[in-house]
Formats: C-alpha cells, sequence, structure tokens
C-alpha cells in the first residue's frame, strides 16, 4: 500500500504542477453511458473459500451499467489533466480516476506523442459468499443477513505509459498503453454459525490482505466535434478500456468456537487466475476555451 501512496503522490505533483504553470486554459466536461464486464478464471472452493467466486455476475462475467462523469483541465498545450467519477444502479458514486499526461516531442499538426500517470478506483460487487460455509458444515445454521449478503469490493490500479493522439479537422483518436499495479482494498467480515440441536455456537472472521500485482491496461478513445466555435465544442465520444492481470485474494480466517480464547488462525492465499476487466461507454463531451 505504500508504494500505491508514493505513485499516488507523484501524479497528484504532477497535476499541481501543470496547473501552476498555466497559460492557456482548456476545460473540458463528459458524461456518458455503458458497461462494464469484469471475468475472473474461477476455480473450485477448496478447504477455504476464494471470495473472488463470490463476485456479482450475470452469466460468466460481472456486467455492471454505468453513468460516468469527466472534468478536464489543460493549462496549456502540453499537459492534461482529467478526473472522473462513476455511478452505479444504486446512484452512488463508485468510482473515481485521476490521470495526468505530458505530450512528448515537437508539435505536428495531425499527431502527437504522450506520456500518462493515472490512478483509478474501481467497485464491484462480492454476493452471497455465506454460501461455502452453508455447503461445507451442514451440521451448522450459518446466520445471513442483509448486511453482508452483498458488499463492495474496491480495486485499485496505478499505471503510466506511452499514449498517441491522433487530430483531423473534426475527428479525435486517442491509444494509450500502459503498465502498473493493481490491488483489492482489505476488508473485514463476520460469519456466525450455530449448531443445530445445540447451543454450540462459533464465529468465522476474515481480515482480507492487500496483495498488489501487475496489471496491463489498453484505453482507445474516439471523438467527433459536432459543434465548433471559438470558444466552445460539443463532440460526440466512445471509449474503450480494457485491462488484464494475475489476482488472488490473500486473507487471514479466525474460528472461534464459543468464546474469542484459544481460536484456530489460518493464513489462506487462493491460487493467482487470470482477471479481465473490459468497459466501453459513449456520450458527450463539451470543451471551453
Amino acid at each position: 500500500m505504500k508504494c500505491y501512496m508514493k505513485l499516488l503522490f507523484v501524479t497528484v505533483l504532477l497535476a499541481v504542477s501543470a496547473i501552476a504553470s498555466a497559460q492557456h486554459e482548456q476545460f473540458t466536461f463528459s458524461i456518458s453511458t455503458g458497461n462494464r464486464a469484469i471475468h475472473y478464471d474461477s476455480i473450485s472452493n477448496s478447504d477455504n473459500p476464494d471470495f473472488l467466486n463470490y463476485r456479482y455476475h450475470n452469466g460468466l462475467k460481472g456486467n455492471y451499467g454505468m453513468l460516468l462523469l469527466e472534468f478536464g483541465f489543460s493549462p496549456d498545450s502540453n499537459w492534461k489533466i482529467s478526473s472522473g467519477f462513476g455511478i452505479m444502479s444504486d446512484l452512488a458514486l463508485h468510482d473515481a480516476t485521476l490521470s495526468v499526461s505530458r505530450k512528448l516531442g515537437k508539435y505536428h499538426r495531425y499527431h502527437t506523442w504522450a506520456i500518462a500517470a493515472g490512478f483509478s478506483l474501481y467497485s464491484q460487487y462480492l454476493n452471497n459468499y455465506h454460501q461455502f460455509q452453508e455447503v461445507h458444515d451442514t451440521l451448522f445454521t450459518t446466520f445471513a443477513n442483509s448486511n453482508f449478503i452483498q458488499m463492495d469490493l474496491l480495486d485499485i490500479t496505478i499505471t503510466a505509459g506511452p499514449e498517441y493522439r491522433f487530430k483531423a479537422k473534426r475527428l479525435n483518436l486517442e491509444q494509450g498503453l500502459k503498465a502498473g499495479i493493481a490491488g483489492f482494498v482489505p476488508f473485514y467480515l463476520t460469519i456466525a454459525q450455530k449448531k443445530e440441536y445445540s447451543n454450540l455456537r462459533r464465529e468465522y472472521r476474515y481480515q482480507t490482505h492487500f496483495s498488489p500485482a501487475p496489471a496491463f491496461i489498453s484505453t482507445t478513445g474516439f471523438s467527433y466535434n459536432l459543434i465548433e466555435t471559438y470558444d466552445f465544442k460539443l463532440a460526440i465520444m466512445v471509449e474503450a478500456i480494457a485491462m488484464i492481470s494475475s489476482r488472488t485474494l490473500k486473507y487471514r480466517q479466525t474460528l472461534s468456537s464459543w468464546t474469542l480464547e484459544n481460536a484456530l488462525i489460518t493464513d489462506v492465499s487462493p491460487q493467482k487466475q487470470w482477471y479481465r476487466f473490459t468497459e466501453l461507454h459513449a456520450g458527450l463531451r463539451f470543451k471551453f476555451e
């Protein structure tokens, strides 16, 4: 986690540096809707649960409808700063992004290269993870309630890499390829049980660990200006994001019977599996100069 904080600090420092050197500002605002699909190559649970097996899914993938808001600022022709937020079906903010980029080399009329660094926080749901105990502990009744049937699993990524930009009249294209690290934000949960026809009670407590992994992200953006004036542009936009990583969710399991004393503690490291993330959204972008 310390490595994440250092990289995030560098990203924010670049943004502050760019703002401080502002000469000819441009502001952008975009609103778009789309779909996010998350696929994890699940494997069968062993003697302990793999929480990634209990991600929300529709068919083979976790599909989420999204409303995305993005704000951009360019202090001059070289720097570009953007931040965004994602809203899911519960109308609450679940995602946050921050990116900073700077053009490289000399100015060219049609195409340019840039270097970009970014931070993102994505959310997905874990559903019905108490089912592991219901299947494996048949002599016990597992107490499930609405407080832990579903929860948010937060995923942090920090990446950096090159971007290619092409511009011709009203058409704008951007392609980025970035590498970095990704990891799930640690969480804590408990599951209580009672043995049938007995007063024996016990409790599972799970504390997950931060387990960073290499991640590779590809981004593609397209926009076309519908309206152009001296100080205002309105464009339609389409953006696609894809990420691939080999992930696991490590945790410590504590099993207590009757009291919290003499608990059985087990450190669990599920096998890593391929984790793929794709997102496609379209909308409108407003630019003010």
